[in-house]
């Protein structure tokens, strides 16, 4: 789709080695960000979580580092920005856990394929989409047992302020953008898979939501799926 090749190039151009450079710096030093860390709290209180992960847009790979040290087994990072899935390798290199990890660089919709996991993790990932449609219909097809997503909230204080973000990179030369998109609209897609919110949370800017599998559509299927528990 010519959407998602847009959306892959301007966000592989945005987040460059600068970024992350400075977000693994960060990470080491301070540990996950305060949204980061609510992400991890209310996906870890839905234990279990199972044994593999697929972290879409994981970036420098702190949802997956957490998540590893956590309990879980192996974790895959799909990322559309080299410079951030490099900077997760040399990461995984020096935590021991190259053997646990696989790196896979690309648009999640219109490039790599990675294998089911019983846990899928979308962080701050949403919001990096104009049409946000095929990446969530993927991703919960790709999940087994446990879904958890962050995106910005809509109101309009917040579309207001991403505009203005997206108004000033235009006026940069940069052609990545943010998006508010419609959460009933995210949410019916997620339920349509046979999934159940479990937890919520919220901040000024950011909605995190985990849901679990309840059913699997007609003709569905996961190599690593596992029972829901509801």
């Amino acid at each position: 789709m010519a959407t998602c090749c847009a959306s892959r190039c301007a966000s592989a151009e945005y987040f460059g080695e600068a970024i992350a450079e400075r977000d693994l710096r960060r990470y080491r030093q301070k540990g996950p960000d305060r949204e980061t860390r609510l992400f991890l709290d209310r996906l870890l209180a839905c234990r279990p979580l199972g044994d593999a992960l697929l972290d879409v847009g994981g970036g420098v790979g702190v949802v997956s580092f957490e998540l590893l040290a956590a309990g879980v087994h192996k974790a895959t990072v799909v990322e559309a920005s080299t410079a951030s899935l490099d900077a997760a390798r040399t990461e995984a290199d020096r935590r021991g856990l190259i053997d646990r990890m696989q790196f896979l660089a690309g648009d999640f919709v219109s490039g790599p394929e990675p294998e089911d996991a019983d846990v899928v993790t979308m962080h701050r990932v949403v919001c990096c989409y104009p049409v946000y449609e095929p990446l969530l219909r993927k991703a919960v097809q790709r999940c087994g047992a446990t879904f958890a997503l962050s995106f910005p909230r809509d109101r309009w204080f917040i579309r207001w302020w991403l505009g203005a973000q997206n108004l000033l990179r235009r006026l940069m030369g940069k052609s990545f953008a943010t998006f508010v998109h419609d959460p009933d609209s995210m949410r019916a897609i997620v339920r349509e898979a046979g999934f159940e919110r479990r937890d919520d949370a919220q901040t000024m800017v950011w909605t995190i939501e985990v849901y679990s599998r309840i059913r699997r559509p007609a003709g569905g299927s996961s190599a690593h799926a596992l029972e829901a528990n509801v």
